[in-house]
């Protein structure tokens, strides 16, 4: 049975289709694994440590693109000032010890003040 050349045409249209793609996905996810960082703490265990000192870690880890930002205690006595409230890496909060991630990503470390601090922005 010889096989039409429309029926032709659709597989080869749907080859070409799936090559692109496929070479669209191993472009967009290759990354250099020497810009990679292993963030080195738990996400679990950086809440009530001292935001200085998280910062430092990070720091010496290599990332390169830190900020702080104050949050107001309120009502929430019993957390000590410039303790960590969470940390962001590019808007994600959970994360292990060995997580990886870009050394320019995005890392916001949000901790408690009593409101007698600046901005933090460092």
């Amino acid at each position: 049975m010889p096989i039409s050349k429309l029926k032709i045409k659709c597989i080869i249209s749907f080859m070409l289709s799936l090559f692109l793609i496929t070479t669209f996905l191993v472009a967009c996810t290759d990354t250099d694994d020497s810009d990679m960082r292993e963030i080195g703490i738990s996400s679990d265990n950086i809440k009530d440590q001292y935001y200085e000192d998280i910062k430092s870690i990070l720091g010496q880890q290599g990332f390169t693109n830190i900020i702080t930002r104050p949050e107001e205690r309120g009502l929430i006595f019993w957390k000590k000032t410039n303790t960590v409230k969470r940390i962001t890496v590019n808007g994600q909060d959970t994360f292990t010890e060995t997580s990886k991630f870009h050394k320019d990503a995005l890392i916001v470390i949000i901790y408690y003040t009593d409101g007698e601090q600046n901005n933090g922005n460092n």
